[in-house]
């Protein structure tokens, strides 16, 4: 995690917004990015929460999908 927390320094240091995709990410990987969005079947896009960085407590069994929105097709 070293080299991605220090890329996204210097990007914010810089004020460039970096936009990313992983095919499967990690929680540690997820928790450095401020918004986490999934695409799902149908272009649906949900947001994804990591238990551990919700404040409003334990998590529920479905805690990654909390909200649904549809997904603007381009």
């Amino acid at each position: 995690l070293g080299n991605i927390e220090a890329l996204l320094r210097i990007l914010r240091r810089n004020n460039i917004t970096l936009v990313s995709a992983f095919p499967d990410p990690d929680a540690e990987v997820l928790a450095l990015f401020r918004r986490r969005f999934s695409v799902e079947e149908g272009r649906r896009l949900l947001e994804t929460r990591l238990p551990e960085l919700d404040e409003e407590g334990p998590a529920s069994a479905d805690a990654n999908r909390v909200a649904s929105l549809e997904a603007r097709h381009v």
